[in-house]
């Protein structure tokens, strides 16, 4: 998200990054982690499902000037190797070597978790990413972050169900 240079190109500016799942993006194994922040200001990550590789890496934060009010929460976070305390994540300067750590560290991530996703089957080619019914990101969203009444998921569903929405890109009913 955002630029690579420290001109004032390329900003992302007031954007909501919201109700995704991500599954192992980093597949170049470079050290970025699912998400790879840059140059962006007054952006919202939230309500969405992070599932890392072995990296462990959760995401990365790099300090390119302007660069201000970033907002991760309502998010779950979730590696292969299923241990908070052996994660990553690269927040400008700062390398925080637990989830705990990095909550404590930035005051970010309040009402995140870290846990298996319960995705449906992610052992194919094309793995299905809809949510369990045990998953612990059901009605764990924040349905605020809803914007349009009529707002629907990736497969056409409300995306608020009885005043409560789901983490990622699919709500289950």
């Amino acid at each position: 998200i955002g630029g690579y240079d420290p001109k004032t190109t390329g900003q992302v500016v007031d954007c909501i990054f919201r109700n995704n799942s991500f599954y192992q993006n980093n597949t170049n194994l470079d050290g970025s982690g699912e998400l790879y922040i840059t140059k962006a200001s007054r952006c919202v990550i939230g309500n969405n499902v992070f599932y890392t590789n072995n990296q462990n890496l959760l995401f990365s934060l790099v300090d390119i000037l302007p660069q201000s009010g970033i907002s991760l929460d309502y998010n779950d976070w979730f590696t292969v190797g299923a241990d908070a305390g052996k994660t990553w994540i690269n927040w400008r300067s700062r390398q925080f070597n637990s989830f705990k750590n990095y909550r404590a560290g930035t005051q970010q991530e309040a009402h995140s978790i870290f846990a298996d996703p319960l995705f449906s089957n992610v052992g194919t080619p094309i793995p299905d990413l809809h949510l369990q019914t045990m998953s612990p990101c059901l009605q764990q969203g924040n349905p605020a972050w809803i914007i349009l009444p009529a707002e629907r998921d990736y497969d056409g569903k409300p995306r608020v169900v009885n005043g409560k929405a789901d983490m990622g890109a699919y709500q289950r009913q």
